[in-house]
């Protein structure tokens, strides 16, 4: 194999992909640089989620995501530009997992309008729900909203176990 120009490589190492990031390499194709990391452009096409470092060392867990994340991930990758839409239809695990992807790579203060934090928005939800029922607002569909709000928090530890508790023993 001839040494590509401009990349240099260790015996027993590959090449650094930033080194190799415009060349006509297999490697070129298969990475794609995403802020200061580089994404696997196969594992996103099947819908997994792999964060690398420029010698290829993985960043974060690998993970499967939905349609709606990876559309908005490849949009990312692809096009260097953020929807405010798409993002307001991801699900709450979803937004998690896009601002992680954000943090990883460094990208989460490049654009200019930033995304609301999917935990807060969350928060907020929860005091609301839970401000109508300490009014005496009973409402059925209220409730079920609440329980629904109250396990997602519980489930990010945004709430105690007591108060997780006290909560849904008060909705039953």
């Amino acid at each position: 194999m001839t040494p590509l120009e401009g990349a240099t490589r260790r015996k027993g190492q590959t090449y650094n992909l930033n080194d190799i990031q415009n060349l006509a390499t297999p490697s070129a194709y298969i990475y794609r640089k995403l802020g200061s990391k580089f994404i696997r452009l196969p594992d996103l096409d099947k819908k997994t989620q792999t964060i690398c470092q420029p010698n290829r060392r993985k960043c974060g867990p690998m993970r499967e995501i939905s349609d709606s994340l990876q559309s908005m991930i490849k949009d990312l990758v692809f096009k260097n530009e953020l929807s405010q839409d798409k993002y307001d239809k991801l699900s709450i695990d979803d937004k998690k997992l896009f601002k992680e992807v954000l943090s990883i790579t460094h990208l989460q203060y490049n654009f200019s309008e930033q995304l609301e934090d999917p935990l807060e928005s969350l928060r907020m939800e929860y005091d609301k729900l839970k401000g109508e029922l300490m009014l005496g607002n009973d409402n059925p569909s209220i409730l079920k909203q609440l329980k629904v709000v109250c396990v997602d928090m519980y489930s990010n530890k945004l709430i105690s176990d007591s108060e997780f508790k006290s909560i849904i023993t008060r909705l039953l």
